[in-house]
């Protein structure tokens, strides 16, 4: 089993979220899918921050994963899931990881692209958000499993 220090998470209303609050991440949609834009909500903002989470940016409610582990790490989490939404981010986040030393837990919200896939599980340390998301990623990336 492991023991996560933190979460970096997209909320609607609020954008990147980091957040050691389990009860939180569950709130604030872990298993939502599809997020790529919002705008910052006040009161979904000052709930988070009223819990224990920070909003990496309260003026635009802007989705960067990038920027959520380097505040994270800033903040002196190491172990931290971050949702993943294409394969770009994930090599991204592969070298941030390295360059921090960082233990990273990539989960994926949203499907893949075939040629994304390859990338993404070649990197491990790979959750899928339940059974039919990896499912339908299983059945986009055929050949890879």
């Amino acid at each position: 089993m492991v023991y996560l220090d933190a979460t970096v998470t997209a909320c609607d209303g609020a954008g990147t979220v980091i957040s050691n609050n389990p009860e939180l991440v569950q709130g604030i949609g872990s298993r939502m899918s599809g997020l790529i834009k919002t705008e910052p909500i006040e009161n979904v903002i000052n709930g988070i921050q009223k819990f224990g989470g920070n909003v990496l940016d309260t003026e635009t409610a802007s989705i960067d994963y990038v920027g959520g582990i380097k505040k994270a790490a800033e903040l002196g989490y190491k172990k931290i899931a971050v949702t993943t939404a294409d394969s770009n981010t994930a090599k991204k986040l592969r070298e941030l990881e390295a360059e921090l030393g960082l233990d990273l837990y990539r989960h994926c919200c949203t499907c893949y692209r075939r040629q994304q896939g390859k990338s993404s599980i070649s990197s491990g340390k790979f959750r899928f958000s339940d059974r039919l998301c990896f499912k339908i990623y299983r059945r986009a990336c055929k050949g890879i499993f």
